[in-house]
């Protein structure tokens, strides 16, 4: 397989693919989103704990944004802007894969025929509950997740139990990225071959298995082009302690107000352009795993075709 190839005609697609950019830019703000207040509330409670910030000051800040909102009458927007984003973190992604999926697989077989986006999104929900399900027994062996147990861990059990615990969290870290390797192909055999759960997970097993360096080669090279990581360190850092310290450093005077609004501006300014990134990001790491699906599955069709011809001469000079 020419890695640079499969590399390049992925980033052809990504970059020509306007549509399906901007259809995974909603989820990816969602998740940029979630992702950037799961750790900005890791980081509160940590300077909480070690006496960077005063106790009850997250609290504090919570509430006086709550009252901020309320005042303004944004209340019914809060709770719909909360739905939405728990909507597309938690609950959509599934068929945005699947949809995402089926269009990649449209522009590299048909490249010159019109994609219709929404036709795509109807058949998708097609494969909505297995992928759906395949997320729900991958979700604890991500990185993310991953992450985040192990700070809450240290942040209450920092004094002693943590280092008996650390121990256990790399074995299972170790384990989960073996799970996840050897579940790399999952969603496209659900997707191609319309396979249910189970049947996905053993025959991508099988498949990793058998191309085990290929698939660490691409894994690597996404590794290696991937800046999603860089882009939600950058949000991580910027938005969430540019609002904090905003709100604590006007808490008590008469810009509050002023202070409240270029801080959210800011935010969604530097989270929306996060979201834009991660979704060609998104779409080209895809393309990248749709056009390594279909070289390994012939490459697999063409070693069984091999086996099979090898046992029947070997049969053949048996009886000879």
């Amino acid at each position: 397989m020419k890695y640079i190839q499969v590399i390049h005609d992925a980033w052809d697609l990504t970059t020509s693919s306007q549509k399906l950019k901007w259809f995974v830019f909603v989820p990816a703000f969602a998740s940029v989103i979630a992702f950037v207040a799961e750790v900005a509330w890791q980081i509160s409670m940590f300077s909480t704990e070690f006496g960077i910030l005063e106790s009850g000051s997250v609290f504090g800040a919570l509430k006086e944004i709550f009252f901020f909102v309320q005042s303004h009458g944004l209340l019914v927007w809060g709770v719909f802007f909360l739905v939405f984003v728990l909507l597309f973190e938690f609950v959509l992604p599934a068929w945005i894969t699947s949809t995402l999926i089926l269009s990649i697989r449209h522009k590299f077989s048909t490249p010159n025929e019109y994609l219709s986006l929404r036709h795509k999104m109807i058949e998708g929900f097609k494969y909505f509950f297995p992928i759906f399900e395949i997320k729900a027994i991958l979700s604890p062996f991500t990185f993310v997740s991953i992450g985040l147990f192990t700070a809450t861990m240290y942040r209450f059990y920092h004094d002693g139990f943590f280092n008996a615990l650390l121990p256990l969290i790399i074995i299972y870290s170790i384990g989960a990225l073996i799970i996840q390797i050897f579940l790399s192909y999952c969603n496209y055999y659900i997707v191609f071959e319309e396979e249910t759960v189970k049947p996905s997970i053993q025959k991508s097993i099988s498949l990793v298995f058998l191309f085990f360096g290929r698939t660490m080669m691409v894994i690597l090279l996404m590794i290696l082009v991937n800046v999603r990581i860089l882009v939600n360190v950058i949000v991580i850092l910027g938005v969430p302690l540019g609002i904090m310290a905003a709100l604590s450093y006007f808490a008590s005077s008469s810009w509050f107000t002023l202070a409240m609004i270029f801080a959210w501006i800011l935010g969604i300014a530097l989270t929306a352009l996060a979201a834009y990134l991660t979704a060609i990001v998104e779409v080209f790491s895809t393309a990248v795993w749709v056009r390594t699906f279909y070289t390994l599955r012939e490459d697999e069709k063409q070693l069984r075709t091999e086996v099979k011809e090898e046992k029947l001469v070997a049969e053949a000079e048996e009886e000879s």
